[in-house]
Parts: C-alpha cells; sequence; structure tokens
C-alpha cells in the first residue's frame, strides 16, 4: 500500500492506505484512504490505480476520470450482452430507474417513513441531532 503515498486522489495527497474490511458488490478489493488533513474515505483499489497521480488535480478532473471508467464498464457490459441499438436508452433508463429506485428505498430505511410522510420538522430535527453529535 505504500505505493499510494503521496499520490493525490484529485486535490487531496495520500497520506496512508490500509485494506478495507469491506469488499465490493463483486467482492474486489477495497482501499481505506486517509489524506493529509485528516479527511477519510474508502475506494475501490481498481479505480484507485486509475486515480490515483503525482500532480494534484480538481474535483472536476477527479469526477471526469471516475466517470470515464465507469462508462467502459458499461459499454462493455451492453457490448458482451450485445444489445441491439435501439435497446441502449430503454436499457439506460431502466437502470437509472432501478438506481432511484433502490436509493428511496433506502432513504425510507433510514428516515423510518416514506417520502410522503417525511416534513420539514423531520429535516430540521435530523441535522439538529447531526450538529449535536458533531460536537
Amino acid at each position: 500500500m505504500k505505493k499510494y503515498i503521496g499520490l493525490y486522489i484529485g486535490p487531496n495527497k495520500i497520506k496512508k492506505v490500509e485494506k478495507s474490511k469491506r469488499a465490493t458488490y463483486l467482492d474486489n478489493e477495497i482501499l481505506s484512504i486517509e489524506y493529509d488533513g485528516g479527511k477519510k474515505e474508502e475506494r475501490p483499489k481498481e479505480i484507485v490505480d486509475k486515480i490515483a497521480f503525482k500532480d494534484s488535480y480538481d474535483l472536476t478532473e477527479l469526477r471526469e476520470r471516475i466517470g470515464k471508467i465507469v462508462v467502459e464498464k458499461i459499454v462493455a457490459i451492453l457490448l458482451e450482452a450485445e444489445v441491439n441499438i435501439v435497446d441502449i436508452d430503454y436499457i439506460l433508463q431502466l437502470t437509472a430507474n432501478s438506481i432511484n429506485h433502490n436509493l428511496e428505498k433506502a432513504t425510507e430505511v433510514l428516515w423510518n417513513k416514506s417520502l410522503l410522510e417525511r416534513t420539514i420538522a423531520d429535516v430540521h430535527l435530523t441535522l439538529k441531532k447531526e450538529k449535536k453529535n458533531a460536537k
């Protein structure tokens, strides 16, 4: 993991890297990364290998680099399945719908209530609690 020390992911300089206890959905390795300044995050090793560089770069470029990696994987899946060109938009829309549906379901679990049941007071109380916990 020493090979990553001193490299940058976006504007953040890597200070420490360890193997995470978690793995990706397909059981690939995830790295726990600590940056100068104390910020911590976890990212798949496969992605870190492609976005960690000697020189810093901005967050927009980081987003673009990750986007290109994801697009390559999506195109590979479409090629592997030999999807008809006329079905690509439909499949991508199904994918977006599925992700949004699952995001909403996960949000309901976290809130313990559906979107229609949530109020602005719920938001206020949640943020107030979070602010208190941050102290």
